[in-house]
C-alpha cells in the first residue's frame, strides 16, 4: 500500500494500515502486504501491521541505492521470517526503465538486496529487460542467500 500523499506520522500510520490489514486478513487469502512509507520507524512496528515496510525513499540513483541500504543495515534485528526491511525496488541496468544504474551498480545492489534480506522487487520494464539484468536475477546462489530460510538479516560491512 503506498502512502502518497498521507498523514507523515506514526499515529495516522498505525491506524490506516491497521485498517487495511485487517481487512486483508479477513478475506482469509494469504496476501503479501507492503507497507510504503518511506521512514525507519516503520521497522519497529511493521511486522504487527504487514510483511515488509518501506524504511527510506525512493532509490533512483546509485547515491540513493546506497542510503537505502545503509539505512537498512541498522534495522536488522526487526527483520524475520515474514517480515522484512523493504530498502526500495531493484532498478536493473535497462536504460528504457525511468531509473536505471550501471551494469556494475546493478548487480551489486541484488547482491546487497540479498545479503539484507529484502524483498527481491523489480522496478524495471519486464519487457524490455536486458539479457544481463536477466543473467543477474536469476542467479540461484544468490536467491537462496536473500531467501535464507532463518530469515536473518545480513550486515554489510562499508
Amino acid at each position: 500500500e503506498d502512502s502518497c500523499n498521507a498523514p507523515d506520522t506514526a499515529e495516522a500510520a498505525v491506524a490506516g494500515y491497521g485498517k487495511m490489514r485487517d481487512a486483508l486478513n479477513k478475506t482469509g487469502r494469504p496476501m503479501v502486504f507492503n507497507l510504503c512509507g518511506w521512514h525507519p520507524w516503520y521497522a519497529p512496528i511493521g511486522a504487527a501491521l504487514g510483511n515488509s515496510w518501506r524504511v527510506n525513499w525512493d532509490g533512483q540513483s546509485w547515491g540513493a541505492v546506497v542510503a537505502n541500504a545503509i539505512t537498512t543495515s541498522r534495522l536488522g534485528f526487526y527483520a524475520r521470517p515474514g517480515a522484512w526491511n523493504d530498502p526500495d525496488f531493484l532498478l536493473g541496468s535497462s536504460m528504457g526503465a525511468a531509473a536505471y544504474l550501471t551494469t556494475t551498480q546493478s548487480r551489486m545492489q541484488f547482491s546487497l538486496w540479498s545479503v539484507l534480506a529484502a524483498p527481491l522487487i523489480l522496478g524495471t520494464k519486464l519487457l524490455e529487460i536486458s539479457s544481463y539484468d536477466l543473467e543477474t536475477y536469476m542467479n540461484e546462489e544468490v536467491i537462496e542467500v536473500n531467501q535464507d530460510p532463518l530469515g536473518v538479516q545480513g550486515f554489510p560491512i562499508f
